[in-house]
């Protein structure tokens, strides 16, 4: 189910990809494919400094490919010159296609590439990784993946999802985390001291409450025994997730 990894590599640190993708690969023997962008364009500049750069750009992928072979992962590179991603999403797209990619790795700074209908034609996993993510190390293979938190909202969207996250869960043996985050309905402030209006958010609050709660053992029991449940009611969804992912 998960047999090739594409990992954009650009030239910011790849540690935090990395630390991503090294753990998906070890658990279901995936290969990795790292996709360099070369950060000049030959036809824009002088020729030697196009090689130059060239250069550093291949020793950087060469220092994550000598790290992926140390957790002994199948490695393949790419490299594009900024002409050649004139439209990157379609490149990438192509190139997936092609090479019967399962997974795409991005930097969240690139994640407007996903608005392209390039990359959205494909169906194909997306996973992206946040920028300011502080990394200390790779982990063990042993202690990889241990708890995978799947945040629903009855859409087809998120539940699409799960097929891979159960997959990952049974490779590695990690925990299975469903979460639902429950809006809060804000009252204007000159109703704030209605006692009606507050009864009525109340009620809809714990009819929320209850809908989320019975969709969520409906997912659970597709899962089996391997996967737990979390409600959450906040202000905030984003950041109720947040910090729900923080907590586990």
């Amino acid at each position: 189910m998960l047999n090739h990894i594409l990992v954009f590599i650009d030239e910011q640190p790849t540690s935090a990809l990395m630390s991503h993708a090294v753990p998906l690969a070890q658990s279901s023997g995936a290969s990795i494919t790292l996709f360099g962008l070369h950060s000049l364009s030959r036809k824009a500049i002088d020729p030697v400094e196009w090689y130059l750069d060239q250069m550093e750009a291949e020793l950087k992928l060469e220092g994550s490919i000598g790290a992926l072979k140390d957790h002994h992962i199948p490695v393949h590179t790419v490299m594009l010159d900024r002409l050649e991603s004139a439209n990157l999403a379609q490149v990438i797209a192509r190139y997936m296609v092609e090479a019967q990619v399962d997974l795409l790795v991005l930097p969240s700074r690139l994640q407007g590439l996903l608005l392209d209908p390039a990359i959205s034609a494909t169906g194909l996993a997306v996973s992206i990784v946040p920028d300011d993510i502080q990394i200390a190390a790779w982990p063990d293979r042993e202690n990889a993946i241990r708890k995978i938190m799947i945040p629903l909202d009855c859409s087809l969207r998120a539940e699409y999802a799960l097929p891979l996250a159960s997959h990952l869960a049974h490779l590695t043996g990690a925990e299975l985390l469903l979460a639902y985050a429950i809006g809060c309905t804000d009252i204007p402030p000159r109703l704030q001291h209605d006692s009606h209006v507050a009864d009525l958010m109340n009620q809809v609050t714990a009819y929320k409450q209850l809908e989320g709660q019975r969709y969520l053992n409906q997912v659970q029991a597709t899962l089996g025994d391997a996967a737990s449940t979390r409600l959450l009611v906040h202000r905030n969804v984003r950041h109720a997730l947040h910090d729900l992912a923080l907590q586990e």
